[in-house]
């Protein structure tokens, strides 16, 4: 099995690009993946890695700045795929309701159950506040979608707001759902 570090991001290049790290050989060597495509976007920052399928597929989830000016841009988180073990990764797909401020997010999976075909995938990110300061890093929020082995949402699906954590200052979160077959328990950290 191969060992992954946390994504690397290139600061202080125009732009900001995502990329794996990730070892064969138990941690003794590494291999620099290649970028993530940028797409449409002028940035991707503050990606995570995450085990998607029983096919070692791999999701990455990275907030994203599109291509218009950064400053009056919206910030979103996307997620981009890949079949090769973290080497190339798919054109990022923008979630387009998870805006969020200038700020990482967390993604956890959760594997099909009771039968079901589908992966429930959750995201926690800040949602601002308001219009008023729509960049403050407030009301973290865990959003939920069902999705395929393919990384389609599921039929019926969408991205949709679970629950806020916390709806004061709130960042930088990571989630863990420490026996994922056994509970539904899921633990958020943040700061």
């Amino acid at each position: 099995g191969s060992y992954y570090e946390k994504p690397g991001v290139m600061w202080g290049t125009d732009p900001n690009c995502a990329y794996a790290i990730y070892s064969d050989t138990h941690g003794s060597s590494w291999t620099h993946g290649e970028d993530v495509p940028m797409g449409g976007f002028k940035s991707l920052g503050e990606p995570q890695i995450v085990l998607f399928s029983p096919a070692r597929r791999l999701a990455m989830f990275i907030r994203t700045v599109p291509s218009a000016n950064p400053v009056q841009a919206k910030y979103h988180h996307s997620l981009s795929f890949s079949d090769t073990g973290g080497q190339t990764w798919t054109h990022p797909m923008q979630l387009e309701q998870l805006y969020t401020p200038s700020c990482d997010g967390s993604l956890l999976i959760l594997p099909p159950r009771g039968g079901a075909q589908s992966y429930t995938f959750l995201a926690a990110a800040p949602t601002g506040d308001g219009a008023k300061y729509p960049e403050w890093r407030h009301n973290l929020t865990v959003f939920s979608a069902d999705i395929e082995a393919d990384g389609n949402l599921s039929s019926g699906s969408s991205w949709r707001p679970y629950t806020t954590i916390d709806r004061s200052f709130a960042g930088y979160s990571s989630m863990l759902s420490a026996v994922p077959e056994a509970s539904n328990r899921v633990h958020v950290a943040y700061d």
